[in-house]
């Protein structure tokens, strides 16, 4: 609260300003300002006229419940103090970013009247704007898992189900092929980068031969490094947002074999990081995030599939599985979790189909079409 003199005009005023918290939400307030008071007097008793009002305004709004940017704000709060929570600092900042985006408007208006309606619109208009099933998704289930948090904690009054509730979406039916390269095609990717010296050859090679995430390939040091039972430690991922070093995104450690190749890539390694802690050559684009931009533009110069730098962990996993290794040890050996991924890259490899039609035998023998048929075929080089 405020009264302050002031000149206009060479004519003394007053200027009121008041400014009320909510005791129950210190985010919600109301602030007014008079000016062109011609008396102290009169300032005071504008003062009291206006603090009553403000409060007039604040109980209205408490009555009609909390506003939605105060229960996400509790949640929020509730999120770091809790230990018991699944979420990580990041995930709690990344739902907070896209609660701000699509649910802004939402902010000051009371969350017991937000409905189905208020919700619909919002991803009517996600939708319109090409985002992906899996981010109205994620939004839907951020509403759904504050709203019935604010309901369990008796912030919310009035109703007792969330706007999200019954809301269902619906996936797109188009199955798309994922980007892969062949083997030929990974062979010029690598015989390139090498023959042009290229300074992230050795991070592709890498990827390609351990099937390692981008994180967990920047935070590899020489100490996890075990020539001895010919194995690399994987137990550690760099992340980019916060820029520190954490478990892997699995939660958990493994071993990737070392192979005959990647042994004699580690060995020139050596001789280059090897007085460093880190096994692969960092650079400012690596830090920076540019990973998959670089390696797109490079498969674009070379006249082979642009792919994303992920894509080099599923070249990994669909050629080994191509090669007649199991599914368990693929899984193990690049820390996947679920075997819905490897689903993806069975049907990529053709493992899951392979020798399928091999016991049909319906063709006429002894044919002279049928021999040169057969002749073809048999053929080798």
């Amino acid at each position: 609260m405020a009264i302050n003199e002031y000149q206009e005009n060479e004519q003394a005023f007053y200027r009121v300003y008041v400014n009320v918290r909510s005791k129950k939400d210190p985010g919600l307030r109301v602030q007014k300002t008079l000016y062109k008071l011609k008396s102290k007097r009169q300032a005071e008793r504008e003062e009291k006229r206006l603090i009553k009002e403000a409060l007039e305004e604040i109980n209205d709004i408490e009555c009609r419940g909390l506003l939605w940017g105060a229960i996400v704000r509790k949640w929020e709060e509730y999120e770091k103090e809790n230990t018991f929570s699944r979420l990580s600092d990041e995930t709690v900042k990344d739902y907070l970013a896209l609660l701000k985006k699509w649910s802004g408007r939402w902010m000051k208006i009371p969350a017991n009247q937000i409905g189905i309606a208020d919700a619909r619109e919002v991803l009517r208009k996600m939708e319109d704007e090409g985002k992906s099933y899996k981010v109205m998704k994620t939004f839907r289930n951020v509403v759904h898992r504050i709203f019935l948090w604010g309901l369990e904690e008796r912030f919310i009054l009035g109703v007792n189900k969330t706007p999200m509730e019954g809301l269902n979406l619906t996936r797109k039916s188009e199955d798309k092929l994922p980007e892969i390269l062949t083997r030929e095609q990974i062979k010029s990717l690598l015989y390139e980068a090498k023959k042009q010296d290229h300074p992230w050859y050795s991070v592709w090679a890498f990827a390609i031969l351990t099937g390692m995430r981008n994180g967990e390939l920047y935070a590899l040091k020489w100490s996890k490094v075990d020539f001895e039972n010919e194995v690399v430690r994987v137990d550690e991922s760099y992340n980019t947002k916060t820029r520190s070093t954490k478990s892997t995104k699995a939660g958990y450690w493994r071993n990737v074999p070392i192979s005959s190749e990647l042994k004699g890539l580690l060995i020139i390694l050596k001789d280059k990081t090897g007085e460093t802690d880190f096994v692969l050559p960092r650079s400012w684009q690596w830090d920076k995030g540019l990973q998959a931009s670089i390696l797109r533009s490079f498969c674009k110069e070379i006249n082979i599939p642009s792919i994303k730098f992920h894509t080099l962990r599923a070249c990994f996993a669909t050629h080994l599985l191509a090669d007649g290794v199991s599914i368990h040890k693929v899984m193990a050996a690049g820390g996947w979790r679920e075997t819905k991924t490897m689903d993806i890259y069975s049907r990529l490899s053709g493992v899951d189909v392979r020798g399928a039609t091999e016991s049909l035998k319906v063709l006429p023998k002894n044919l002279n079409d049928n021999e040169n048929v057969v002749e073809l075929f048999s053929s080798k080089e």
